[in-house]
Protein backbone atom coordinates (compact mmCIF):
# COMPACT_ATOMS: atom_id res chain seq x y z
CA UNK A 1 0.00 0.00 0.00
CA UNK A 2 3.09 2.57 0.81
CA UNK A 3 4.66 1.44 -2.19
CA UNK A 4 1.60 2.09 -4.35
CA UNK A 5 0.83 5.19 -2.91
CA UNK A 6 4.88 6.02 -3.26
CA UNK A 7 4.78 4.89 -6.67
CA UNK A 8 1.76 7.42 -7.60
CA UNK A 9 3.30 10.20 -6.45
CA UNK A 10 6.29 9.78 -7.94
CA UNK A 11 4.77 8.86 -11.34
CA UNK A 12 2.09 12.29 -10.20
CA UNK A 13 5.56 14.29 -10.15
CA UNK A 14 7.78 15.53 -12.53
CA UNK A 15 11.27 17.65 -12.23
CA UNK A 16 11.69 20.31 -14.83
CA UNK A 17 15.73 19.01 -15.06
CA UNK A 18 16.15 21.68 -17.78
CA UNK A 19 15.10 24.71 -15.87
CA UNK A 20 17.26 23.06 -12.83
CA UNK A 21 20.11 22.64 -14.93
CA UNK A 22 20.22 26.46 -15.93
CA UNK A 23 20.02 27.46 -12.45
CA UNK A 24 23.07 25.62 -11.81
CA UNK A 25 26.67 27.49 -11.72
CA UNK A 26 29.04 26.12 -13.96
CA UNK A 27 30.92 24.48 -11.34
CA UNK A 28 28.28 22.78 -9.78
CA UNK A 29 27.37 21.06 -13.07
CA UNK A 30 29.47 17.75 -11.60
CA UNK A 31 26.99 17.80 -8.62
CA UNK A 32 23.92 18.41 -10.53
CA UNK A 33 24.78 15.49 -13.31
CA UNK A 34 25.15 13.18 -10.39
CA UNK A 35 22.10 13.92 -8.08
CA UNK A 36 19.93 13.41 -11.26
CA UNK A 37 21.65 10.67 -12.45
CA UNK A 38 20.82 9.42 -8.83
CA UNK A 39 17.62 10.44 -9.06
CA UNK A 40 16.08 8.73 -12.22
CA UNK A 41 18.09 5.81 -10.71
CA UNK A 42 15.65 5.53 -7.63
CA UNK A 43 12.81 6.47 -9.91
CA UNK A 44 13.25 3.66 -12.05
CA UNK A 45 13.61 1.39 -9.34
CA UNK A 46 10.82 2.07 -7.50
CA UNK A 47 8.76 1.88 -10.51
CA UNK A 48 10.38 -1.11 -11.42
CA UNK A 49 8.98 -2.77 -7.68
CA UNK A 50 5.51 -4.38 -7.87
CA UNK A 51 2.55 -2.75 -5.98
CA UNK A 52 2.19 -6.24 -4.09
CA UNK A 53 4.73 -8.97 -3.36
CA UNK A 54 4.58 -11.92 -5.74
CA UNK A 55 2.23 -14.65 -5.21
CA UNK A 56 3.91 -18.18 -4.48
CA UNK A 57 1.74 -20.81 -5.53
CA UNK A 58 2.11 -23.52 -2.75
CA UNK A 59 -0.43 -26.07 -4.99
CA UNK A 60 2.30 -26.49 -7.54
CA UNK A 61 4.52 -27.01 -4.67
CA UNK A 62 2.79 -29.68 -2.55
CA UNK A 63 2.25 -31.68 -6.12
CA UNK A 64 6.23 -31.98 -6.16
CA UNK A 65 6.97 -32.86 -2.35
CA UNK A 66 6.22 -35.81 -0.96
CA UNK A 67 5.39 -34.50 2.42
CA UNK A 68 2.57 -31.88 2.00
CA UNK A 69 2.36 -30.81 5.47
CA UNK A 70 5.92 -28.80 5.17
CA UNK A 71 4.24 -27.09 2.61
CA UNK A 72 1.16 -26.09 4.77
CA UNK A 73 3.13 -25.03 7.61
CA UNK A 74 5.61 -22.89 5.06
CA UNK A 75 2.93 -21.55 3.59
CA UNK A 76 0.94 -20.46 6.98
CA UNK A 77 4.30 -18.96 8.60
CA UNK A 78 4.40 -17.10 4.69
CA UNK A 79 1.57 -15.55 5.24
CA UNK A 80 1.80 -14.69 8.94
CA UNK A 81 5.17 -13.02 8.10
CA UNK A 82 3.02 -10.88 5.69
CA UNK A 83 0.21 -10.40 7.77
CA UNK A 84 2.88 -9.51 10.84
CA UNK A 85 4.93 -6.58 8.32
CA UNK A 86 4.30 -3.17 9.86
CA UNK A 87 3.53 -1.23 7.91
CA UNK A 88 3.57 2.88 8.80
CA UNK A 89 0.41 4.99 8.42
CA UNK A 90 0.60 7.71 5.60
CA UNK A 91 0.37 10.50 8.03
CA UNK A 92 2.23 13.23 5.65
CA UNK A 93 0.22 12.84 2.41
CA UNK A 94 -2.44 15.39 3.16
CA UNK A 95 0.19 17.69 4.29
CA UNK A 96 1.91 17.61 0.98
CA UNK A 97 -1.11 18.42 -0.38
CA UNK A 98 -1.97 21.35 1.59
CA UNK A 99 1.94 22.58 0.52
CA UNK A 100 1.38 21.69 -3.17
CA UNK A 101 -2.14 24.05 -2.89
CA UNK A 102 -0.54 26.98 -1.54
CA UNK A 103 2.46 26.46 -3.85
CA UNK A 104 -0.34 26.45 -6.54
CA UNK A 105 -1.98 29.53 -5.11
CA UNK A 106 1.46 31.81 -4.91
CA UNK A 107 1.79 30.86 -8.44
CA UNK A 108 -1.47 32.61 -9.43
CA UNK A 109 -0.25 35.40 -6.72
CA UNK A 110 3.23 35.92 -8.96
CA UNK A 111 1.37 35.87 -11.93
CA UNK A 112 -1.19 38.15 -11.46
CA UNK A 113 1.51 40.40 -9.76
CA UNK A 114 4.15 40.05 -13.18
CA UNK A 115 0.65 40.71 -15.28
CA UNK A 116 0.17 44.36 -12.93
CA UNK A 117 3.86 44.51 -13.84
CA UNK A 118 4.23 44.12 -17.29
CA UNK A 119 0.94 46.56 -17.82
CA UNK A 120 2.43 49.26 -15.48
CA UNK A 121 5.81 49.02 -17.31
CA UNK A 122 4.19 49.23 -21.00
CA UNK A 123 2.01 52.09 -19.81
CA UNK A 124 5.64 54.27 -19.09
CA UNK A 125 7.38 53.01 -22.00
CA UNK A 126 4.25 54.38 -24.04
CA UNK A 127 4.03 57.47 -21.65
CA UNK A 128 8.27 57.99 -22.65
CA UNK A 129 7.61 57.38 -26.23
CA UNK A 130 4.71 60.19 -26.34
CA UNK A 131 6.51 62.90 -24.56
CA UNK A 132 8.46 65.58 -25.56
CA UNK A 133 12.67 64.61 -25.98
CA UNK A 134 14.48 64.86 -22.88
CA UNK A 135 16.95 67.84 -23.81
CA UNK A 136 13.72 69.86 -25.28
CA UNK A 137 11.91 69.79 -22.12
CA UNK A 138 11.36 73.03 -19.91
CA UNK A 139 11.06 72.70 -16.26
CA UNK A 140 7.28 73.28 -17.01
CA UNK A 141 6.99 70.51 -19.20
CA UNK A 142 8.82 68.14 -16.84
CA UNK A 143 6.40 69.35 -13.72
CA UNK A 144 3.53 68.41 -16.46
CA UNK A 145 4.86 64.95 -17.20
CA UNK A 146 6.18 63.78 -14.27
CA UNK A 147 4.27 65.46 -11.43
CA UNK A 148 5.09 63.05 -8.81
CA UNK A 149 8.53 63.49 -9.96
CA UNK A 150 8.99 66.90 -10.15
CA UNK A 151 9.65 70.01 -7.34
CA UNK A 152 6.83 71.58 -5.51
CA UNK A 153 6.61 74.92 -3.63
CA UNK A 154 4.22 73.71 -1.34
CA UNK A 155 6.52 70.59 -0.19
CA UNK A 156 10.06 71.70 -0.25
CA UNK A 157 12.65 68.70 -0.59
CA UNK A 158 16.35 69.41 0.03
CA UNK A 159 18.68 67.69 -2.34
CA UNK A 160 19.07 64.51 -3.50
CA UNK A 161 14.93 65.20 -3.46
CA UNK A 162 14.34 61.19 -2.52
CA UNK A 163 11.21 62.28 -1.21
CA UNK A 164 9.68 62.48 -4.70
CA UNK A 165 11.04 59.32 -6.18
CA UNK A 166 8.34 57.25 -6.75
CA UNK A 167 7.18 54.20 -4.83
CA UNK A 168 8.27 55.89 -1.21
CA UNK A 169 6.57 55.22 1.69
CA UNK A 170 5.12 58.24 4.04
CA UNK A 171 7.23 56.81 6.51
CA UNK A 172 9.87 56.48 4.72
CA UNK A 173 9.13 60.19 3.68
CA UNK A 174 8.51 61.23 7.15
CA UNK A 175 12.57 59.73 8.32
CA UNK A 176 14.20 61.48 5.56
CA UNK A 177 12.62 64.83 6.22
CA UNK A 178 13.51 64.32 10.50
CA UNK A 179 16.55 65.97 11.17
CA UNK A 180 19.68 64.12 12.58
CA UNK A 181 20.75 64.12 16.12
CA UNK A 182 23.15 66.40 16.75
CA UNK A 183 26.71 64.99 16.82
CA UNK A 184 27.88 66.20 19.94
CA UNK A 185 26.27 66.44 23.69
CA UNK A 186 24.73 70.37 24.44
CA UNK A 187 25.30 69.40 28.51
Amino acid sequence: MIRMAAARRISKSSVDWARMASLVKEFDKQHFNAFKAKSTAYVSRVQSLPETPPALNFAAVKSQISDPAIVDAIEKSYKAALASIPYPKDTKSHEVDAQEKEQLAFAEIIEQRNARDIKEADELIEKFQLMIPYDRMTKEDWALTFPDWSWDYKEPTIWPHRARWPDVTPETKKHWMTPDDPPYALH
